[in-house]
């Protein structure tokens, strides 16, 4: 036990109330008086301040007393003797401290800072600045350290138990061997979510919430350069002696490529990844050893992945020029039959059948999209010039200037004729989302309309009176009733040309 005991005698014990009493009295009696004004009364205060002195001196030699015949006791019950009490209590802390941190002397050195800062740096020979010179694990605090961290512990719990007894090392010590631990790859440093971390990335106010654990599992220089190169053909950047480090970025671009190698369907499904979902639970230097074992397969890997990626990326683009033909060709009967194929390819993930299907497809859809557009343009033509011939005929268009037929034209629609370009399967495409089969039958439908609408406002502006007439609707079968009908619309268009001109 680190106590120390100090037992002073029972000596005295009246004598030294007396004392304090007299003491403490004279006091009262000076404070609450004041100082005298006359004669009388400064001879009354003389004689209590000597009461008062000797009464101090009284108590002083009591207590020298008590305390030359003090005994001091080493927890245990061993005396500590020697000088005066002062020093016998000094001596017994002495010894209560070597007794509370029995191995502070190992870690006490004045440089531990220095340590700390040239470890930050990636030297693992930052030790010599305590006057050590061999291995960093042989330190005795290293040793320590590497003792207490072989399960994982947060540099709190780190810092705890070793600045408590029986170390009672500074703070400086503790982050120094720790950092040097790390660049020597003695120790493996995490965030709290498990990122690995350099020395130098070790922010020294976050070592607190980091995990640290002892490296048990040594690597070759074999076994580096061979993850090494793993990591170049994968794209993973690495330094000399970063391997362990930047080991989880190998696994998780494996993984990524292992991803790109499938997708969803048509794409075939991505290829497992069983052995490397094995590699989640390792880190630092047993998570670079399991490495470079498999490097063999994982380089293999790394190529039949990345030859799938290509495929993939080369092939979906046609794909889904295949699906956009299929919706805007979803009116003609190619879509069935053309869409079963696609349905089936898609189902069975056969984006990457051999031979490729998708080439043929487009092409059969695209040649029933051509001459679908086509056709239909060309039925919207003959209407077109149909109407337009009409149009020209009319009287009142002839008697319309070129500039305010040209503005009629505009106004309804009726210009000019669209341009229809269907040379390349991306320009029937194109064409095909701009304007389908069925949308150029619906406007065909209306071209009359817009051409009706045309020569009326011709005629209008013509002769400004022209009134548009509505002949009666009706189902004729018979001479008499085609007459009856004739009379009517005569009758109807006799009425309004009291009113001027009428267009029928």
């Amino acid at each position: 036990s680190p106590l120390v005991f100090v037992l002073l005698p029972n000596r005295n014990a009246d004598e030294i109330k007396k004392a304090l009493v007299t003491l403490k009295a004279a006091e009262t009696t000076l404070q609450t008086r004041g100082v005298p004004s006359n004669e009388e009364g400064n001879l009354a205060r003389a004689a209590v301040e000597t009461r008062r002195d000797r009464a101090k001196e009284r108590l002083a030699a009591l207590l020298d007393e008590v305390l030359d015949n003090a005994q001091v006791i080493q927890a245990g019950g061993n005396e500590v003797t020697g000088g005066s009490v002062p020093e016998a209590v000094r001596a017994a802390v002495d010894n209560a401290l070597v007794r509370l941190f029995p191995k502070f002397a190992s870690g006490d050195h004045a440089r531990w800072d220095a340590v700390v800062k040239k470890a930050r740096t990636g030297d693992g020979s930052a030790l010599t600045v305590v006057g050590f010179h061999d291995a960093a694990d042989k330190h005795p605090v290293c040793h320590e350290v590497l003792g207490f961290t072989a399960a994982s512990q947060t540099g709190a719990e780190v810092r705890k138990h070793f600045e408590g007894p029986p170390y009672g090392w500074s703070g400086d010590a503790v982050d120094g061997a720790l950092y040097v631990l790390i660049v020597t790859e003695h120790l493996r440093a995490s965030t709290g979510g498990g990122a690995p971390l350099t020395a130098a990335g070790l922010d020294r106010a976050k070592i607190g919430l980091s995990k640290f654990r002892a490296e048990t599992v040594p690597l070759t220089p074999l076994e580096r350069i061979g993850v090494r190169q793993l990591m170049q053909k994968a794209g993973v950047p690495c330094k000399s002696n970063e391997e362990p480090q930047q080991a989880p970025a190998l696994v998780a671009e494996l993984k990524r490529r292992a991803a790109a190698a499938g997708g969803e369907p048509p794409a075939p499904a991505a290829p497992s990844t069983a052995h490397l979902l094995a590699l989640d639970g390792l880190a630092g230097n047993a998570l670079v050893k399991k490495l470079y074992e498999a490097k063999d397969d994982l380089s293999a890997n790394v190529d039949a992945w990345d030859k799938l990626a290509k495929a993939i990326e080369a092939r979906l683009p046609r794909y889904r020029t295949l699906e956009a033909l299929l919706t805007a060709a979803a009116t003609l009967p190619v879509a069935v039959e053309v869409a079963a194929q696609r349905d089936a390819l898609r189902d069975g993930r056969g984006l990457l059948t051999e031979p490729d299907p998708l080439p043929h497809l487009c092409e059969q859809v695209t040649t029933a999209l051509r001459e679908a557009l086509v056709g239909a343009r060309d039925a919207w033509r003959a209407v077109y010039d149909a109407e337009m011939a009409g149009l020209v005929a009319t009287e009142a268009w002839a008697k319309l200037p070129e500039e305010r037929r040209q503005g009629l034209l505009v106004k309804h629609g009726i210009a000019s004729v669209p341009s229809l370009t269907v040379g390349t399967m991306d320009e029937v495409l194109r064409a095909a989302q701009a304007r389908s089969p069925s949308q150029w039958a619906l406007d065909q439908a209306g071209l009359a309309g817009r051409f009706a609408a045309a020569r009326l406002e011709a005629i209008q502006l013509v002769a400004p009176k022209a009134q548009s007439v509505s002949l009666p609707k009706a189902t004729l079968h018979t001479e008499a009733e085609v007459q009856t009908w004739l009379d009517e619309a005569r009758a109807v268009i006799l009425a309004k040309l009291a009113d001027g001109p009428v267009v029928v």
